[in-house]
């Protein structure tokens, strides 16, 4: 994987955090500090294809505030885009 700005931080051995966004999924091992939704989204913006208006699931569930949400490492965590209409 490419190393694109802030990316490194992300990867290292410990926890296993997954990632998708549509067709795009990522596993991560994570250490140190726990990282927030809104710092991995920032993070992994390129790798991923995110917009930033995604809707963030954790383990299925919506997260209404993804940059107070500390990730443990454990999750999927998936970005969803509205269906856009066309016309």
């Amino acid at each position: 994987m490419e190393d694109r700005e802030g990316v490194g931080e992300l990867l290292a051995a410990g926890r296993k955090l997954k990632l998708v966004s549509g067709a795009n999924a990522i596993d991560l091992d994570l250490e140190g500090k726990p990282f927030t939704i809104e710092e991995v989204r920032s993070k992994m913006k390129e790798v991923l294809n995110l917009k930033g208006d995604e809707v963030v699931l954790v383990n299925g569930a919506r997260v209404a505030n993804p940059a107070d949400y500390l990730l443990n490492g454990t999750e999927n965590v998936e970005f969803v885009r509205q269906a856009e209409q066309k016309g």
